[in-house]
């Protein structure tokens, strides 16, 4: 039996509060050590997706343009895809920052509920960049079967009857 009515004798035992200072200072000394590169990486992502979104303004200036170059059908399709990665990047970005703040309230703070809070957008972070790489993967494979078809489709122009490649014609 218990010593006293409100013991419950299937509680799990209590952490004395010297074990629970050592468990937040090793969190802590981690988090602070991981939140630079978090940082870091948050950067490099801004920057490249800034210099996807110039490229994708450059091409759908040409585009609009109608400069020389890849066919407009190509080349809206490729603005496309860019515009797509440039979604599928963002959010992992925007989450990387979340990481970094939320890490910032924990080791100001240092209670369990800002640690969760950090945690919780980390596993955010980690599934926005596998949504991310997944949606990658299916648009880099669907570019490049638009671009077989579109090239197989315009191979015949460029060839004779008896199978030799003839030059473009220049405009």
């Amino acid at each position: 039996m218990p010593d006293s009515p409100a013991e419950n004798p299937f509680q799990s035992p209590a952490v004395g509060a010297e074990d629970q200072s050592l468990i937040n200072t090793g969190v802590a000394s981690s988090l602070r050590a991981t939140r630079p590169w978090v940082l870091f990486l948050a950067i490099l992502g801004v920057v490249g997706i800034g210099f996807m979104v110039l490229g994708t303004l450059g091409m759908a200036a040409a585009v609009a343009l109608g400069g020389p170059g890849l066919p407009s059908g190509m080349a809206i399709t490729l603005l496309l895809f860019y515009l797509g990665l440039i979604a599928c990047y963002l959010f992992p970005v925007v989450y990387l920052f979340r990481f970094a703040s939320r890490i910032q309230r924990f080791l100001a703070a240092g209670t369990a509920g800002t640690l969760q809070d950090a945690l919780a957008v980390q596993k955010s972070v980690w599934k926005s960049l596998g949504i991310a790489v997944i949606a990658g993967f299916v648009m880099s494979i669907a570019y490049m079967a638009t671009m077989v078809v579109g090239i197989s489709a315009t191979a015949p122009n460029f060839q004779n009857q008896n199978g030799v490649a003839v030059p473009m014609p220049v405009e």
